[in-house]
């Protein structure tokens, strides 16, 4: 599903009003948008470069261990469980560029289609990935080990399916 940054995250009047943004003109206005969609994208890209490591990590860690233990999926589930943390503040980023969408719009009546372009897509990829990490959290949530063989099961499967999001993802922000 494609979601659009105007109705994820569309500011109110109120928040415009007491912003009081000063625009130039429509140009300046879209780089200074562009500019910050940008610094958004490059969070993410670090954020999720900085999660990918240490969940590779951890699995080198697993992998090399006879041992599967309790532990070993409760540290999966705290990396995760930091990562969708991590989230909100690349979502107040998302946040502020689209409020400034939003004004340039309002304030000077225009902004470029590909100024949209590139934020609603950005968005998307965005709310996508989080969307992603949120399942993944409620899979470990509901997976109910039954003995130290299902340990070993369960966290090989949820390994090898987050890894690949990742990698897959941090191109997009990278």
């Amino acid at each position: 599903m494609f979601l659009n940054a105007e109705t994820t995250y569309l500011p109110t009047r109120a928040v415009i009003n007491k912003k009081r943004y000063d625009f130039p003109d429509p140009p300046v206005s879209e780089s200074i948008i562009q500019e910050n969609l940008n610094e958004c994208k490059s969070i993410i890209g670090i954020q999720t470069l900085n999660q990918m490591d240490k969940l590779k990590l951890l699995n080198e860690t697993i992998v090399k261990s006879d041992k599967f233990t309790n532990n070993n999926f409760q540290k999966i589930k705290r990396l995760i469980k930091n990562a969708i943390k991590q989230d909100y503040d690349s979502m107040l980023c998302y946040k502020n560029v689209c409020d400034l969408h939003f004004v340039c719009i309002v304030k000077l009546g225009t902004c470029s289609n590909t100024t949209t372009k590139n934020l609603n897509l950005s968005v998307s990829e965005f709310e996508i990935f989080k969307n992603r990490k949120q399942e993944i959290l409620d899979y470990i949530n509901g997976v109910i080990i039954k003995n130290k063989d299902s340990y070993k099961n369960e966290i090989t499967h949820i390994m090898q399916t987050i890894i690949p999001i990742y990698e897959d993802e941090a191109i997009k922000f990278v």
